[in-house]
């Protein structure tokens, strides 16, 4: 297998990870990027998420009692933390915020792009308070198949199954997907042949031990019958 040709160093840094991304020059670059992809390792990926802008139906409109309205939006994606726009006013509110997110590509992550709905809260600012006027939920699929921006509409709907109006988002890997499980398949091999040959090593010693233990017993029993003679 190629992996074992690799330096023993260089194959830990694979194994857990450790190792920089030796492929960002080499793939497609994108010139407005926030987050610096030099800091990504092997087997990671950036995601982004780009929460753009509502068409707020009459319906939403009559409900929220005021068309120059504040609201927002509240998401979460895969394990991590609810994210949250700012603040934007009117019937058609333009949030054009980007939420960018450095995750581990592998299996468990593949899985959840194919077939995971994530809501999203539409909010209404009162005063303090806030509270929620409509929902929508992302797909997230289409992006697996491209690294350029996937544009998506989700629609809006009110406690009680209202069309409330749409909302427009687009998402975007940073690397091909299937590069970087080719890169996550790599690391699972070189985690498989050190543990191999950490268990391997154990066996030996174990072996060893148990011959010096031998080695002993006969020693001390052949002293024992010598001094019975």
């Amino acid at each position: 297998m190629k992996i074992f040709s690799f330096p023993l160093v260089q194959l830990k840094d694979m194994a857990y990870g450790t190792l920089k991304f030796p492929l960002c020059l080499e793939m497609p670059v994108h010139e407005d990027n926030k987050v610096d992809t030099q800091q990504l390792y092997q087997g990671e990926n950036l995601f982004e998420l780009h929460i753009h802008q509502a068409f707020l139906s009459p319906a939403a409109l009559s409900q929220a009692g005021d068309p120059q309205f504040a609201s927002f939006c509240t998401y979460s994606f895969y394990d991590f933390e609810i994210h949250c726009t700012p603040l934007a006013v009117g019937p058609q509110p333009l949030y054009d915020f980007t939420s960018q997110y450095m995750v581990t590509t592998d299996y468990l992550f593949l899985n959840y792009l194919q077939g995971a709905l994530t809501r999203i809260n539409l909010h209404q600012t009162a005063a303090l308070d806030h509270k929620t006027l409509a929902v929508g939920w992302l797909h997230f699929d289409k992006v697996l198949e491209t690294v350029e921006k996937v544009y998506g509409t989700a629609m809006l709907t009110g406690n009680n199954g209202e069309e409330f109006g749409t909302l427009e988002y687009w998402m975007r890997l940073k690397f091909p997907i299937a590069h970087c499980l080719q890169v996550y398949n790599k690391q699972l091999k070189a985690q498989a042949y050190l543990s191999a040959n950490v268990l391997g090593a154990r066996k030996a010693q174990l072996e060893e031990v148990r011959r010096i233990f031998q080695h002993i017993s006969k020693e001390l029993l052949h002293t024992s019958l010598s001094e019975q003679h």
